[in-house]
């Protein structure tokens, strides 16, 4: 990340009031409880990272992007994830911020296929 993109982050993050204790999960419980339920799913990589391999559906914005781009994701529970889980928390966070109900996907993306989830390259 560019020193640019993190001081814009830092400074989108500043605005919030506290961080948001989201939900944190696992892949492997993201697996058993996503094919019980219709969720949002956000990836917040960057975007060559993200092209190399992602979670098949996710909606792509990466963290530096999310707060000013909020209004484009579709109503309902958004579940965020990253490549370790510190974007995911961050994310889940500014979500949570614009009212949104939010789980962080708190693991390894590499994690995600051998935990059964469909993975596909841009």
């Amino acid at each position: 990340m560019t020193v640019m993109r993190t001081l814009l982050l830092l400074a989108s993050l500043a605005v919030l009031p506290q961080a948001i204790d989201a939900p944190r999960i696992s892949q492997q419980d993201f697996k058993k409880l996503v094919a019980a339920r219709t969720v949002i799913v956000v990836d917040t990589r960057v975007e060559d990272v993200y092209e190399a391999g992602h979670i098949a559906g996710a909606v792509h914005i990466p963290l530096h992007e999310l707060p000013g781009r909020v209004a484009e994701l579709p109503p309902g529970e958004v579940w965020v994830h990253c490549e370790s889980g510190y974007r995911s928390v961050l994310g889940a966070s500014i979500l949570a911020a614009h009212g949104r109900s939010v789980v962080s996907v708190n693991d390894d993306f590499a994690s995600a296929a051998a935990a059964g989830l469909a993975v596909e390259r841009a």
